[in-house]
């Protein structure tokens, strides 16, 4: 984090007292994992209920984040390592995206005074705030200087979804309309019409081999499609995915029932 003449600002004992930071708020269309056991900053629990593991799981949707003294070093780290592959606990992904692996983007070793803002899940469109508050009191917003006149925040591209409910009764049919808008500032506010959207019950697949729920509550779909760019097959399952042999991957799968993919 830098000022506009390039100075680093930091919460650092040590920091030059005009460059040092008493509080930062960043603000925004994002939510995020919200932590679970605060002694341990982990957004997973230990808990098992009912074939579910690490429940309950819960997301922070008050899309705000203040940073002071008492909680910098979550954020703030002295120098910068390889975060291609490291989730927000410490620990590895299972996949290395090979485009991050390729392009560097979230190599920051041998950088310093980093701050790093992980698993933060865009939600709308809007701009993400960010307001610096310096040790003597000092307000400085980010702003684009290449804009004329300078604009506040960042921008943030997405669509507006507006569903006609907020919830939805599971594992019985359930209609859900929605109303996609998309926001540019080249253009005005117009409906989208190509768009694709999909929903599911994020309840997980049963794992036969531990007879657990994997996925349950993550937000992601478990066992999506494959890309062919990704396997190196044409088919989109694996051969495994078929828990019943019969040729197919699907709800009628005895050893899988809670399958899930729209």
């Amino acid at each position: 984090m830098k000022d506009i003449d390039g100075n680093h600002l930091s919460f650092a004992e040590d920091t030059p007292i005009d460059y040092k930071l008493r509080r930062v708020v960043i603000s925004g269309p994002f939510a995020q994992p919200k932590v679970f056991d605060e002694q341990k900053n982990t957004v997973t629990s230990d808990y098992e209920y009912n074939g579910l593991r690490h429940v309950p799981i819960a997301y922070d949707w008050t899309g705000e984040v203040v940073i002071d003294s008492s909680n910098m070093e979550e954020f703030e780290h002295a120098w910068g390592q390889d975060w291609t592959n490291v989730d927000r606990d410490g620990g590895t992904y299972r996949y290395t995206n090979p485009l991050l692996v390729d392009n560097k983007q979230l190599n920051y070793t041998g950088l310093e005074n980093i701050f790093r803002f992980e698993e933060w899940i865009p939600i709308s469109y809007g701009k993400v705030n960010v307001t610096v508050t310096l040790w003597d009191g000092t307000i400085k917003i980010y702003q684009d200087c290449c804009a004329e006149p300078p604009t506040d925040g960042i921008d943030v591209h997405a669509l507006e979804l507006t569903p006609d409910k907020e919830k939805v009764t599971a594992d019985v049919d359930n209609k859900l309309e929605v109303t996609i808008n998309e926001h540019e500032v080249m253009q005005s506010v117009q409906p989208t019409n190509d768009a694709f959207v999909y929903a599911w019950q994020d309840r997980g697949i049963l794992n036969p081999r531990t007879n657990l729920y994997d996925g349950a509550g993550d937000g992601w779909v478990t066992n999506p499609p494959h890309s062919s760019d990704f396997t190196d097959r044409a088919p989109q399952y694996f051969s495994e995915d078929d828990l019943n042999e019969d040729g197919k991957v699907s709800f009628g799968d005895r050893r899988n029932r809670n399958y899930r993919c729209l």
